[in-house]
């Protein structure tokens, strides 16, 4: 077994410089070995596979992860029972893979069963508790419930700082996350001051270069993005970019966001070479590190179709967005609102290359999606019908056809009216962050 815990060590080292293809190399190694040594149920074998599934997590591979807890849930409730404190973490950590792969509906009825349980198995003040309610606040945000996710993420908070203690990282990490809720709210203000004394106890607790302080930056500079505070959102990111290079290496994943959100800063603050710069060497980083399908490749391909289209270079933002598309649906399916959101910009880029039929047909696909799985006044089914409104008027009055001027809000018509592209300043990507914060304190609690 020594053998197998050198290589297990080996492979909590290479996920923490960012060498996630060899680290994975080795976890399955070690997964065969406990195997063949102790069987597929063996509490040794267990934890090797749930911290395979946590390397999964972590590179964005939702679907492979689930599949993986869902198994080790299986062995657990057979071998401990349904109620176990164990199983019921296993459990938890499931609900987690589910809301980030966008299937709330099963997240639900995993986290229906932690509810009814946590209190009687872990007590109420345990910090797995808390845990599972800042769980059931994001699955609550997820859902639209935001006012009841605020409760529950106060109630979290609270509960944090009694047990805890102000500074503790669990009570930082809720924080964090009632910061982005509160923005999901528009109170922008007190997001704001909530995320900068996050990142103010975080450099005080674990130091100015310690990487969960960097990834705190981070999460401030999302919110000074909501907030439209795109040079405070520069300053921020222009930091934490250059702290992770030398903490972390180039290509990990918590630098290659970093170089997305500094990218995405550029963008806005029209400095669209230096934007293009960035964004391809983060969409070239992301792809050889974490893969074409996962959510911050992704990201990364749809603000530098943006950033593409702003430059007038439409074929290039079309190419872009048509192979995020198709990532996107695989890795996500045709209903989650990413994929909708990738779609609804493709479609815009289609009109402005004057392909009408082709800008049509696609917005009335995403119409007919959204109208049955986004809330009436979300953002990308707003957009999309207008922008079909306009493409239907386009459509009938040709010898009126429009030109076009691509700016930075969208593209510009003669007659005033702008087509809307979506922005990508997600909280739900900031959220992503602070699944990573979680990971990290149950590796560390586990440990």
């Amino acid at each position: 077994m020594d053998r197998l815990f050198i290589k297990a060590q080996l492979t909590e080292a290479d996920v923490s410089v960012g060498r996630w293809k060899e680290a994975e190399t080795l976890a399955r190694e070690v997964l065969e070995e406990s195997i063949a040594i102790h069987g597929e149920s063996h509490a040794e074998t267990i934890v090797v596979k749930n911290q395979l599934a946590l390397m999964l997590s972590d590179q964005g591979r939702w679907d492979e992860a689930v599949s993986i807890q869902k198994a080790i849930l299986q062995y657990q409730e057979e071998r401990l029972g349904p109620n176990h404190p164990i199983t019921l973490q296993f459990t938890s950590s499931l609900v987690q893979s589910l809301i980030e792969l966008g299937n709330y509906d099963e997240a639900e009825h995993w986290m229906n069963k932690v509810v009814t349980t946590r209190d009687a198995v872990w007590g109420k003040d345990s910090p797995d508790t808390l845990l599972s309610l800042m769980d059931e606040a994001r699955l609550l945000d997820a859902k639209g419930c935001f006012k009841d996710a605020e409760s529950l993420e106060r109630e979290a908070l609270e509960g944090c700082k009694r047990l805890l203690g102000q500074d503790h990282l669990y009570t930082l990490d809720c924080t964090m996350n009632l910061a982005q809720s509160m923005i999901l709210r528009y109170d922008l203000e007190g997001a704001e001051q909530l995320a900068e004394e996050c990142v103010a106890a975080y450099t005080r607790t674990r130091g100015a270069q310690h990487p969960d302080t960097l990834r705190s930056m981070g999460s401030l500079a999302m919110v000074y993005k909501e907030c439209g505070k795109w040079r405070e959102s520069e300053r921020m990111d222009q930091l934490a970019l250059h702290n992770l290079r030398d903490t972390l290496g180039p290509l990990h994943h918590f630098t290659l966001q970093s170089m997305n959100g500094l990218g995405h800063d550029y963008w806005k603050l029209n400095r669209l070479e230096e934007a293009e710069e960035l964004l391809v060497q983060a969409v070239r980083g992301q792809t050889d590190v974490l893969g074409e399908e996962h959510r911050d490749t992704l990201d990364s391909r749809r603000i530098l179709a943006n950033v593409y289209a702003d430059q007038k270079k439409l074929d290039l933002a079309m190419t872009t967005l048509e192979a995020a598309l198709q990532a996107s649906i695989k890795a996500l399916g045709k209903q989650h609102r990413d994929t909708l959101s990738t779609a609804h910009n493709l479609a815009t880029i289609y009109d402005d290359l004057g392909d009408i039929h082709k800008a049509i047909k696609l917005e009335e696909e995403i119409l007919e999606i959204c109208r049955s799985s986004l809330d009436p006044d979300d953002g990308v089914l707003l957009g999309t019908a207008s922008n079909l409104a306009m493409s239907y008027l386009d459509f009938q009055n040709q010898k009126a056809r429009r030109s076009t001027h691509i700016g930075r809000g969208g593209c510009q018509r003669k007659d005033g009216n702008r087509r809307r592209r979506v922005p990508f300043a997600r909280p739900e990507y900031t959220r992503s962050l602070l699944c990573c914060f979680r990971e990290t304190r149950r590796r560390e609690r586990d440990a």
